[in-house]
């Protein structure tokens, strides 16, 4: 016989176990560090396949080209000078 209580035990969402990705401010900072570069490798992934599309001018893609190398620089430097000092 099917109850109210087998059909929501069966449509609810199992309950997850919440997990601590860091432990001090330091580690969290390394977090994002490697967030920001993950993200301007994302960011960069989108700009070539809008550039492959003809979604945008060389002139645009140069130029936005040339500010996510910049990004991705100094966040490596940032998320490499965290590696280092732990």
């Amino acid at each position: 016989m099917v109850t109210r209580q087998s059909i929501d035990r069966l449509t609810s969402e199992p309950e997850m176990e919440e997990i601590e990705l860091y432990s001090n401010a330091k580690e969290r900072q390394a977090y994002d560090d490697q967030a920001n570069l993950y993200a301007i490798i994302i960011a960069t992934e989108h700009l070539e396949r809008a550039y492959a599309r003809d979604d945008i001018s060389r002139e645009e893609y140069t130029a936005e080209c040339n500010k996510l190398i910049s990004q991705f620089r100094l966040a490596e430097k940032a998320a490499l000078s965290n590696m280092t000092t732990e």
